[in-house]
């Protein structure tokens, strides 16, 4: 899908050895406007899934409330995978962490 940069609300890439999930948003105070999940990349191999992972599956909007009300303390309270559908109908559950940078003004 060809997006224009502006217009974007998310971006997946590698940075060393660091897969990232990046939100583009405004909504957590006192941080970054990003919300970045990320994981260590060697990991993700092993983590493919022919069927739907029977987690619990929650919205956007309830994740931001969860970020918003646990902040920096969000992992030691949640434990939080991305599932990516993948070809073949099949999908790969990476378990993140939350990285979240204060503002210094």
């Amino acid at each position: 899908m060809n997006i224009q940069k502006d217009n974007r609300i998310f971006e997946m890439g590698e940075e060393g050895v660091w897969t990232y999930f990046n939100f583009y948003c405004r909504c957590i105070s006192n941080y970054d406007r990003d919300i970045t999940f990320i994981y260590f990349t060697d990991t993700a191999a092993k983590n493919a899934y022919i069927d739907k992972p029977p987690f619990v599956y929650i919205s956007w909007k309830e994740l931001s409330k969860l970020i918003w009300e646990e902040g920096k303390g969000f992992d030691k309270k949640y434990k939080l995978n991305m599932v990516e559908v993948l070809p073949n109908k099949r999908f790969r559950v990476n378990p993140v962490m939350l990285f979240l940078a204060e503002i210094k003004y």
